[in-house]
């Protein structure tokens, strides 16, 4: 028998007949026992209303569902991942990958970027091995993240100068930013890429760890939320896809989840506030949210990359987004040293895009996990 909990998992406005985007009923009273299968139904639908593999799946009910087996559903798991390269050129290993199980994306830094013409090339390799039109993002925020050493993305402003630019005339730093945010996206389709993981929708918060710092366009609700809006719609209209991160917020973490597990001591309603930012991008457009690798307190004592509190609960259910959501990076010490783990723990909590952007964590999760 499915699990007492599934209808809580699954938003109600998707447990009312049958669901348009899937075309199958998920309503609990037509859920019934598919003898001994509840290990695979628990991992696998109940994450089916959002999970894109499911979309590969001609399912019409739960019942031509139930033959997968554990091993055909991590079978399915390359379709979920964007992976780091090692290099600016393929590696013998990596066109394997790409072209045997070829995963959902590719993401490049800066050991990866050389000049426009190799970045070129590198996606065309890319996408030869594949043999489809494989997802290319980058972090390319402006100020001290950026990927590639040339103009116009070596030459940005910090989000925050867009804040100081704001509380002097709003019109004009919202101007600003959607201008600044089209032309870096301009300039990221006409090198192949489709994703940029910006904008950071984190407050600023002084007590918090500097990995946020400038890198946040204010400290107030108001402020952030419409210079990341500038932000992303100067992206969607040059067709470069935003990501909103890091969710619920990553401004008054104490530490840097590249290297320890954040945590943070303010109340639940405090989180909720200051992560109204995403809820209005969500409502203003935005397709893609990256997770935080950041352990809240007050809540759940796992980061909520891998909760289904903060994945399922208050992002899908309370923030209705049926969009993709990322993994921040999975080889980072907030969600452990180990990366095939993380990623089952990812999923498990409803992430359906994993980010997997070492090379060493690459090489790990296909040998574990594929």
């Amino acid at each position: 028998m499915f699990p007492s909990h599934t209808h809580d998992v699954i938003p109600e406005c998707l447990c009312r007949g049958s669901n348009p985007i899937y075309g199958f009923p998920i309503k609990p009273s037509e859920m019934t026992d598919f003898s001994g299968q509840s290990q695979v139904i628990s991992y696998f639908v109940m994450r089916l209303p959002w999970l894109s593999i499911a979309e590969e799946l001609t399912a019409t009910a739960f019942s031509s569902i139930v033959a997968i087996t554990i091993a055909e559903v991590k079978a399915f798991m390359h379709k979920q991942f964007i992976i780091g390269l090692k290099g600016p050129v393929l590696t013998a290993q990596e066109r394997i990958w790409l072209t045997e199980q070829p995963p959902l994306g590719v993401i490049l830094f800066a050991r990866n970027t050389r000049s426009p013409e190799q970045v070129k090339a590198l996606l065309s390799d890319v996408r030869i091995c594949t043999g489809q039109d494989t997802w290319a993002a980058i972090d390319e925020e402006g100020g001290r993240v950026n990927r590639m050493p040339w103009s116009p993305f070596n030459n940005r402003r910090h989000a925050a100068d867009y804040g100081v630019m704001y509380a002097r005339n709003a019109g004009t730093a919202i101007q600003a930013a959607y201008q600044d945010s089209f032309c870096a996206a301009t300039a990221l389709k006409t090198l192949g890429f489709t994703h940029n993981c910006a904008p950071v929708l984190d407050m600023f918060h002084p007590d918090g760890h500097g990995i946020i710092g400038k890198r946040a366009f204010g400290d107030n609700v108001e402020q952030v939320t419409a210079l990341a809006t500038a932000c992303m719609r100067g992206l969607h209209d040059a067709g470069i896809a935003a990501v909103g991160k890091h969710f619920p917020g990553h401004g008054r973490a104490n530490a840097d989840s590249h290297v320890a597990v954040p945590q943070v001591d303010a109340p639940l309603a405090t989180i909720l506030a200051e992560a109204e930012p995403f809820a209005r991008l969500i409502a203003a457009g935005l397709k893609h949210v990256m997770t935080a690798h950041v352990i809240y307190n007050d809540t759940v004592k796992d980061v909520a990359t891998v909760s289904p509190f903060w994945v399922r609960h208050v992002l899908r259910e309370r923030m209705s987004f049926f969009g993709r959501i990322w993994s921040d990076d999975l080889c980072m010490k907030g969600v452990g040293d180990d990366v095939p783990a993380a990623a089952e723990a990812a999923l498990k909590a409803g992430c359906d895009t994993l980010l997997i952007c070492q090379p060493e964590g690459v090489a790990e999760i296909y040998g574990r996990l594929i």
